[in-house]
């Protein structure tokens, strides 16, 4: 009888860990959703690779992503289930880092940009076959700007997801605009380079917890040699200024400042760019509760 009573304990003992390690497992599993948004930036976007690299390191793994400009081709590849390592060998196997190889000149007289985005459109099919947001990894979000409305598009869903990453990205002037629905599109950059609220509200996650890389912090007293770095200057205003809430709305802000020694054609210099990138990431995340991702 005694021994009975005592496996009678030992049992009600198991089954009580059981459910008190049970309960921990739920609490884990309930641990906020993540959310990463790269800005817009040109060649400075290369440092959104970095970042990816330390995030993947510090075990990190966002559900959702949302990129404007080169933040949109650095997030789509994300999306579609790239390594950092894997973005970085498809920059240098394909030459990407190559402004010639980037470019497809066109008559300035006889279109409303210097440059196609042919070769962009080209690269996206090769390493994303299927043109869709739905097929994807993770959840995306582009943004785009309507060049009848001048207002922001934002798009996560359904087709033409290459020419959507393609437009978010066409600096207007340098290239053509896109064209998708017969409605004309150009870099998202103009209205929201760091789409932070809108990710949450595209998804329906108002909680969710937002990384955002921006890679054009304002310089201050920033020293303009020539009508070029003037020109630079104010695009870089203009486009922190309309980032601003977004900045503030994130509940974590990375700062990246290739910026102070490269522009935004910098291709070249693609491997020092991501590593300001990864080093940026890598501090904050030395200075935040981990736990919290």
């Amino acid at each position: 009888m005694r021994k009975l009573v005592a496996y009678l304990f030992l049992f009600l003992c198991v089954m009580m860990v059981g459910a008190q390690n049970n309960g921990v497992s739920n609490k884990k599993r309930s641990t906020p959703e993540v959310g990463v948004v790269f800005s817009g930036g040109g060649a400075l976007g290369l440092a959104h690779i970095g970042a990816i690299k330390a995030l993947e390191e510090a075990g990190i793994e966002p559900k959702y992503v949302a990129g404007t400009s080169m933040g949109a081709i650095i997030g789509v590849m994300y999306a579609a289930g790239y390594s950092a390592d894997e973005i970085m060998e498809i920059v240098k196997d394909r030459r990407l880092y190559k402004v010639g190889h980037l470019m497809t000149w066109r008559s300035a007289l006889r279109s409303n940009g210097m440059s196609s985005q042919k070769t962009l459109l080209r690269e996206l099919s090769e390493f994303i076959p299927y043109n869709s947001f739905d097929s994807l990894e993770r959840k995306f979000m582009v943004c785009v700007t309507n060049v009848e409305t001048a207002e922001p598009v934002y798009r996560s869903k359904g087709d033409n997801l290459r020419e959507f990453v393609a437009a978010s990205a066409s600096i207007p002037a340098v290239f053509e605009s896109i064209v998708i629905d017969e409605v004309r599109y150009v870099d998202g950059g103009m209205m929201d380079n760091l789409p932070v609220k809108a990710l949450r509200a595209e998804f329906g996650k108002p909680k969710m917890k937002v990384i955002a890389i921006d890679v054009l912090p304002f310089i201050e007293n920033f020293e303009a040699k020539n009508f070029l770095d003037m020109a630079k200057w104010t695009l870089r205003v203009f486009q922190h200024k309309n980032a601003e809430p977004n900045r503030a709305s994130a509940d974590c802000l990375i700062d990246c400042w290739a910026l102070k020694k490269y522009h935004e054609f910098d291709f070249k210099y693609y491997k020092e760019i991501y590593q300001y990138g990864y080093d940026a990431m890598k501090e904050k995340l030395q200075n935040i509760d981990k736990a919290d991702f």
